[in-house]
């Protein structure tokens, strides 16, 4: 219910903007690398016990983005991305019974984020390329799904589950450049670096979302 109330506050915002401007579509991919929190050292306490190397640890994630451009200066972006995390091993107990444990979450970002773009310079590379630095602060909701599965995997197998979700609220402040080409100025490459802002609780235990991504996009003005 909270994701579907910040879609629908996002899309009347969208809906509300005046007709001129500019709008761009895009998509992007990034390396994005969460700090995990307590949910990580509650994993090192199975490790320490039994020998694993259970963790979660930073993925690549893709997502798409809606810009609306107020001037050559101010602009608002949308953003949602989709990520999955997962980790898992198998260990012996005191009785030489196997065990395997397996820990997923899935995560989907959302993201209104407010743009100011620098005046571009003169080319002087033989591509003519204009580069456009910008700054932005945003804000949105990580809907969160967390599972841990516990397996004994003996003659007559047990499966428990342990699952949470949570949608907090996080912030992001990012740094980035869009570079264009004379020969198609509508086709823009943007490339930043952000630092997100955000914590999940899952089984009691603090899902650290804070920590930097890396993305490389492309937008197209429509």
């Amino acid at each position: 219910m909270k994701k579907i109330g910040f879609l629908t506050v996002a899309l009347i915002f969208i809906l509300a903007l005046p007709v001129y401007g500019s709008w761009q579509v895009g998509a992007f991919g990034a390396m994005y690398n969460p700090n995990f929190g307590e949910v990580n050292d509650d994993l090192d306490i199975i490790n320490l016990t039994w020998g694993t190397n259970l963790k979660l640890r930073g993925t690549i994630i893709y997502g798409v983005t809606l810009e609306y451009s107020f001037s050559p200066r101010f602009a608002v972006r949308g953003e949602m991305s989709n990520l999955f995390l997962h980790t898992s091993a198998t260990y012996y107990d005191n009785e030489q019974i196997l065990h395997r444990v397996t820990v997923s979450v899935r995560g989907l970002p959302i993201f209104v984020t407010g743009i100011y773009k620098f005046d571009s310079g003169e080319s002087i590379s033989p591509y003519q390329e204009v580069v456009t630095p910008y700054l932005g602060i945003g804000v949105g909701r990580l809907s969160t799904q967390y599972k841990r599965k516990e397996e004994i995997l003996a003659s007559s197998p047990e499966i428990t589950t342990f699952s949470d979700d949570d949608a907090p609220a996080i912030f992001q402040l990012l740094a980035g450049a869009e570079i264009s080409f004379p020969q198609n100025r509508n086709f823009i490459l943007v490339a930043q670096i952000k630092h997100i802002w955000g914590e999940a609780i899952v089984l009691g235990s603090s899902l650290d979302w804070g920590g930097t991504s890396y993305n490389l996009g492309v937008q197209g003005k429509l």
